[in-house]
């Protein structure tokens, strides 16, 4: 057996140039493929075909099939999907099977994987196979094509209104890949992001001392508010955490001993009754949380919450929003794994940094 990367048309050639005998199924027929077939195949060659219509295979093919006497069966069910190509020169056989249908863009331009296989009792196992399947299939007839002819002209409609469908998908994967590609070409700026790692850990490392990590005993709550870094202290009501230090010491030390737990519960938890604590959003939370650990955890803001339409992603309806972090936190992630961006602090400050070109 000899793997074929792509459309087997090229190898193909030789052996249709030189068959006695072919044996095609395919559940896709278009005059491209079937002209190319056929233009190489010798005048005397014994030809059979195995053709779906659930797809937009060629009405003027499928005539021409019917009017040159060729032994021709069609399928019109949608679970009719084989694409094999076995050639016979004398005795010898040889197959093409995998992935490529009878189409121009299946024979050489799309991305296939198919297999050339010259294993003579492998060969004699699809030809059985061919003529067994062949039993239920239908022959084609003038009364089905005049009925096929307009259905095949809905399905090419409806099949140019997915590719166009998928032309909108690829213009977001493409948007995808902008914003990446920006955060990695900010990565090779080693200089620039260099900086934009130290100042985070300035950052983080102010933000630590004036909440006393990872004790928690002597906070320096003025410190804390004045510092903006990794998002707004607008979740934060100053006067209300003034009033309740001793439970607002409570949240912190709950939050870095569950850093290694669940994210979801952690956040659902510490929005709970038991920890609610009133001066403090969700938004206030997560900076915390990634004040703790920002390998594992983000700053839930404007910015990075939007990341998540650029790259795609939806969140469910009825999730909680604890739930909703976590899969903020896990995208979020996998963008710096990509990016090779060192943490989901400093990738915060990546995402500022091109937030302008994208």
């Amino acid at each position: 057996m000899n793997l074929i990367t792509g459309g087997c048309g090229p190898q193909l050639s030789d052996y249709l140039e030189d068959a006695d005998e072919c044996w095609i199924a395919v559940a896709l027929l278009t005059r491209s493929g079937h002209d190319y077939i056929r233009d190489l195949l010798p005048a005397d060659c014994l030809r059979h075909y195995l053709v779906g219509t659930w797809l937009p295979t060629d009405a003027a093919v499928l005539k021409e099939l019917l009017t040159q006497g060729h032994d021709a069966r069609i399928f019109t069910n949608c679970g009719f999907h084989p694409k094999l190509y076995l050639l016979r020169k004398g005795t010898k056989y040889n197959a093409f099977l995998g992935s490529s249908n009878g189409t121009a863009n299946g024979l050489f331009h799309n991305v296939e994987l198919n297999a050339m296989l010259d294993e003579q009792a492998a060969c004699k196992e699809l030809l059985r196979w061919f003529k067994a399947t062949g039993e239920g299939g239908k022959r084609i007839t003038e009364s089905f094509l005049k009925s096929y002819k307009p259905l095949q002209q809905q399905r090419r409609s409806e099949a140019e209104q997915v590719d166009n469908e998928q032309k909108g998908l690829q213009t977001i994967l493409d948007d995808n890949d902008a914003l990446v590609q920006a955060i990695q070409k900010l990565r090779r700026k080693g200089r620039r992001y260099n900086e934009l790692c130290a100042s985070r850990q300035e950052d983080l490392k102010q933000l630590r001392t004036s909440l006393d990590f990872p004790r928690f005993k002597k906070l320096d709550l003025e410190s804390f508010m004045r510092n903006p870094s990794l998002g707004t202290v607008m979740g934060f009501n100053r006067p209300k955490i003034r009033q309740n230090v001793p439970g607002f010491t409570l949240l912190l030390r709950f939050l870095y001993r569950r850093r290694n737990t669940s994210i979801a519960a952690t956040v659902d938890t510490a929005l709970g009754p038991d920890y609610k604590l009133e001066g403090v959003s969700t938004a206030s939370i997560t900076k915390l949380l990634t004040i703790i650990d920002p390998e594992r955890f983000c700053s839930w803001n404007k910015r990075s919450g939007g990341i998540l339409g650029k790259l795609g992603y939806e969140i469910e309806r009825g999730t909680s929003l604890g739930q909703k972090y976590e899969r903020l936190c896990n995208v979020l992630k996998s963008v710096a794994e990509e990016c090779d961006v060192e943490d989901l602090a400093v990738l915060d400050l990546c995402l500022i940094e091109v937030e302008g070109t994208h």
